[in-house]
């Protein structure tokens, strides 16, 4: 009997063991990103049916967008919930996590991966989007939705020691040190570009050619997000961040599917001049605005919100 006792301490022990190191290593591995992927969670540190608005999508978005500035200077709690990259079928599966933890009443969805197709996603994205959110059936759903039923990729995006065992390369302090150290995640969500780097708007020149097809992934992730949207009674409003790449042509091919459907969209790049966006001052690059486009941006959009609802 003290033979077996021992022998099964010794399995246990070891178990245990090797579950902590495991542990360990993934948590090491898991790529953190400080500009879009270590954001996402502060959404846990807010109180909960705190937030009037939630801003949702790609880096166009947590770029635009000065939650902050609209919570603090025109009172409307508000937080950017999204990933670089990231595609309308993740946003759907970001909205789901969100609504978990928030009743906003209107969400606002950024359009910039309109016409980006899943299959095309890179590794890169993946992480950028999955990383750091929890393990749960939502997740695992949207990956396999987003991979196109691959469960090979699935499983491989749930292990983070088989998604991201190449990074051993390329780890640093911030790797190590992140579990120790107490996120600043004061802007909520928003991203501030201090580079600025003069653009051309191509939204500015005429349009030329026809208009762009829809992909299928999107039609059905817009739909999933409108109708989610519908069933906990809030408002669902699509819009285009102001970018220097973004033509008119996007803009009536994501115009005409969205009014198709009797949904609501803006393009903020219709209100160029309005805005006061400067082509030599506002842009970090040819597809997000620096802090300076944001602050004129985020006011306006504070208006546009001000004018149709009430908070």
């Amino acid at each position: 009997m003290k033979k077996f006792l021992k022998a099964s301490c010794k399995v246990i022990s070891f178990v245990l063991a090797f579950c902590l190191i495991f542990a360990g290593l993934q948590a090491v591995l898991l790529p953190k990103y400080g500009d879009s992927v270590l954001m996402v969670n502060g959404l846990k540190q807010l109180d909960e049916n705190s937030i009037d608005v939630m801003f949702m999508g790609p880096s166009q978005m947590y770029c635009t967008v000065d939650s902050k500035r609209l919570t603090e200077e025109y009172g409307i709690s508000s937080f950017n919930f999204g990933a670089a990259s990231q595609y309308l079928t993740c946003t759907y599966y970001y909205l789901q996590e969100a609504l978990k933890l928030q009743k906003p009443k209107v969400v606002m969805v950024e359009v910039t991966s309109f016409f980006l197709q899943n299959k095309d996603i890179r590794d890169a994205e993946m992480g950028w989007t999955y990383a750091l959110m929890d393990w749960n059936k939502e997740k695992w759903d949207s990956m396999l939705e987003v991979s196109g039923g691959n469960i090979k990729t699935a499983i491989k995006y749930s292990i983070p020691l088989l998604a991201y065992h190449s990074r051993w390369n390329i780890l640093g302090k911030e790797d190590l040190l992140y579990y120790f150290t107490d996120p600043d995640f004061s802007l909520r969500g928003f991203c501030k570009g201090t580079d600025v780097n003069e653009q051309t708007i191509k939204y500015l020149s005429p349009g030329n050619g026809e208009v762009r097809e829809v992909p299928e992934d999107t039609a059905k992730a817009i739909s999933n997000i409108a109708a989610l949207c519908k069933e906990n009674n809030i408002d669902v409003v699509f819009f285009k961040s102001p970018v220097a790449e973004w033509t008119r042509n996007d803009s009536k091919t994501v115009k005409e599917f969205i009014n198709q459907n009797n949904l609501d969209f803006i393009d903020f790049n219709d209100y160029i001049y309005e805005i006061g966006i400067d082509s030599k001052t506002d842009f970090a690059n040819e597809l997000h605005l620096n802090v300076s486009g944001a602050e004129k941006t985020t006011d306006f959009i504070a208006e546009y919100l001000k004018e149709n609802y009430s908070f």
